[in-house]
């Protein structure tokens, strides 16, 4: 997988997110799942 564009500039500034950065990114709940395991099912 290539590395993605850092989300800031040089200049600390926030750059343009663009139509990839939008389909690369990922629910709250899928990365949490992944820090901490499978959410416990009531």
């Amino acid at each position: 997988m290539v590395n993605p564009l850092p989300l800031t500039e040089a200049d600390s500034e926030v750059r343009e997110l663009t139509e990839t950065d939008f389909k690369r990114a990922r629910t709250a709940s899928e990365v949490f799942a992944e820090l901490f395991g499978a959410e416990p099912r009531a």
